[in-house]
């Protein structure tokens, strides 16, 4: 998926829940390394789907929800 996916999901999470919520996330997807994303860089599928499984087990949603802006 391309960057601009990954970086849609972190601008969300930090407008609606701050930084901190970012950083809790990014630690428990393992990208705790990665500071930005580039837009229209190729980031694997599987990355994405973690940075998703791990904001939704961080704010407590479930997989399934449907949440406009979490």
């Amino acid at each position: 998926m391309y960057g601009l996916d990954n970086r849609a999901i972190q601008r969300m999470v930090c407008t609606h829940h701050g930084e901190d919520a970012w950083q809790l996330i990014k630690d428990r997807a393992d990208l705790q390394d990665l500071d930005f994303f580039l837009l229209y860089q190729v980031y694997s599928d599987a990355m994405t789907h973690r940075l998703v499984a791990a904001a939704t087990e961080e704010l407590g949603l479930s997989g399934d929800q449907n949440h406009a802006g979490f």
